[in-house]
């Protein structure tokens, strides 16, 4: 006996040539933010949503590596990374 899965998708979904549904960068930046604002374990998270565990880790990887960067970034400009992360309104 064979089964047959159908997913239902938003008609304005967009998709890669194999068939995975692409998730912009606001959609991703909003998914890690929630995620950590969530209390949740990731796999948690990620099931709640409807997304891989593995797609999640990889979108937290990436913005932390992204902070890091733009924090040596601004240290190296500024000499005190606090004061300028405080005028972008960061904590």
């Amino acid at each position: 006996m064979t089964t047959i899965t159908t997913e239902v998708m938003d008609k304005d979904t967009k998709r890669d040539r194999q068939g995975r549904q692409i998730t912009t960068a606001e959609r991703r930046a909003e998914l890690v933010a929630g995620y950590r604002a969530s209390g949740l374990t990731m796999e948690q998270f990620a099931r709640r949503e409807g997304i891989k565990q593995a797609t999640l880790a990889k979108w937290v990887y990436l913005r932390d590596k992204v902070n890091v960067a733009e924090r040596a970034s601004l240290t190296a400009r500024n000499g005190d990374v606090s004061d300028a992360i405080s005028d972008r309104g960061g904590s």
